[in-house]
């Protein structure tokens, strides 16, 4: 994995040699940028370099998969109506597909035809893993979407979750100690909400702490994955992880015991 570093300035620059590298805590070589936010020097060159760095995933595998695709803005075009833009993270979708789309806020999840899709606004059929799309939806109205639906293939029967347990560690805290009832913002992908604490598989957490944490979210369920990454802060309090199982809100069954 790369590791950057860039450091800003205002209106003046000051080079005080090493004292990045003394708070790098590895030996490992470190690309420093300075850039200005003001006038923009350097931000050039940044952006070269992460050009040059390869892809995280492998896309081209996931394109065998079933289709996911996570809405992170949705806007209205006149003459085209409700649009909605996001990574298309597994499969591929294609004009007159009709996909899943949800959760609402009560959990249920709508057919929806694709009208058409863009692809760096150029007209295409069929978008892949790895772009990002713009949808025409069908017979959906802008107030209905919201940041962190998704448009799922039917075949993958997604789930609505309120719970799900995660592993995670506390990265720094000002006195603060995690335990039941807990409410910090959790954000998983494009997905961002409070969740409460509901259960924990030790007594409680402080900095430097590991653990395993059931949470639940506070207004509405979301469409998160187990392996889907997380971070959460409250106050001057951070961690993150990962989410390890998630509960479909409608299922009938009881919820296991948090695993130690």
């Amino acid at each position: 994995v790369a590791t950057t570093m860039t450091t800003t300035t205002t209106t003046t620059t000051t080079t005080t040699p090493g004292a990045v590298p003394r708070h790098a805590h590895s030996d490992m070589v470190l690309p420093l940028f300075q850039v200005s936010a003001v006038t923009g020097t350097g931000l050039d060159l940044l952006r070269r370099f992460l050009n040059l760095l390869p892809p995280r995933g492998n896309w081209t595998a996931r394109v065998a998969e079933r289709t996911q695709v996570v809405i992170d803005a949705n806007f209205h075009v006149v003459g085209v109506g409700t649009v909605a833009s996001g990574i298309v993270e597994a499969g591929s979708v294609s004009v007159g597909d009709t996909l899943l789309l949800g959760p609402d806020s009560n959990g249920r999840w709508t057919p929806v035809p694709m009208r058409s899709l863009h692809v760096r606004r150029s007209a295409v059929k069929t978008a892949y893993a790895g772009q990002e799309v713009g949808v025409a939806l069908k017979k959906i109205k802008r107030p209905f979407l919201r940041r962190g639906m998704a448009l799922v293939d039917p075949a993958l029967n997604p789930c609505a979750v309120l719970v799900f347990d995660a592993d995670i560690v506390i990265l720094s805290s000002h006195s603060t100690t995690i335990k039941l009832n807990y409410q910090p913002v959790v954000q998983a992908g494009v997905v961002r909400q409070a969740a409460a604490v509901q259960e924990l598989a030790r007594p409680l957490l402080r900095a430097g702490d590991r653990g395993r944490v059931r949470f639940r979210f506070i207004r509405r369920p979301e469409y998160v994955r187990e392996g889907d990454r997380l971070v959460f802060r409250e106050g001057r309090c951070r961690g993150i992880g990962v989410i390890r199982a998630v509960y479909d809100m409608h299922s009938t069954d009881e919820l296991p015991p948090l695993s130690r």
